[in-house]
C-alpha cells in the first residue's frame, strides 16, 4: 500500500532535486546520465538529448491523432473565449449579419490593419487570439465578424464604390 507524504515533504524534495540538477549542470555533468556533458550550456549531453528527441518522435507518431484532437479542442476554447471577450457576449455573433456559427466567426479590425499587426507580431491567428485571452492585447478596434462579412468589410475599406454592390443576408 502506498503511503501519502505531506505536501511540505514533497515540496522539499522537489526543491532539493532542482538544486541537485543545478549543481550537476554547474559541474558540467549531464543531469540525466551524470556523465561529463559535452555541451555544458545545455542540460543534457548529446546522447541523452538524442534519446529524448527520438522518444518524443516515436511517442508523437503513436499518439498523433489524439494530440491533434487535443490541440483542436484547445484552439476552439481559446477562439470562443477570445471572441466572447471581443463581443462581450457569452455566445459571440457577427456584428453585421448575426451569424452564430463559431467555425466561420473571425476577429475583424474595424479600421483595417489586421495584416500589418499580424506581420508585426510575426504570428498567425491562434497566437493573436491567445494574446487577447491572456489580456496582453486589448480589444479596442476589434469586432466579431463572419468570414463573408469580414471580406465585405475589407472590400468596403479598400474599394468603397465596389463594396456598395454587395448585400449579405444570413438565414
Amino acid at each position: 500500500m502506498a503511503v501519502m507524504r505531506p505536501l511540505d515533504q514533497i515540496t522539499k524534495r522537489s526543491i532539493a532535486s532542482r538544486r541537485y540538477r543545478a549543481k550537476l549542470q554547474s559541474l558540467g555533468k549531464c543531469i540525466y546520465c551524470r556523465q561529463p556533458n559535452d555541451t555544458p550550456h545545455l542540460k543534457g549531453c548529446t546522447t541523452c538529448r538524442e534519446k529524448y528527441h527520438q522518444a518524443n518522435i516515436d511517442n508523437y507518431g503513436i499518439n498523433r491523432e489524439k494530440e491533434l484532437a487535443r490541440k483542436r479542442r484547445q484552439n476552439a476554447k481559446i477562439k470562443l473565449k477570445a471572441l466572447s471577450m471581443i463581443s462581450g457576449l457569452a455566445t459571440p455573433v457577427c456584428v453585421y449579419c448575426g451569424c452564430e456559427d463559431i467555425l466561420i466567426l473571425t476577429v475583424n479590425h474595424k479600421n483595417g490593419g489586421g495584416e500589418k499587426e499580424r506581420k508585426r507580431l510575426n504570428k498567425w491567428g491562434m497566437h493573436f487570439q491567445y494574446l487577447i485571452v491572456k489580456g496582453k492585447r486589448n480589444t479596442d478596434g476589434l469586432e466579431v465578424a463572419c468570414v463573408v462579412c469580414n471580406a465585405l468589410h475589407y472590400v468596403n475599406l479598400k474599394y468603397p464604390d465596389l463594396g456598395k454592390r454587395f448585400i449579405v443576408k444570413f438565414q
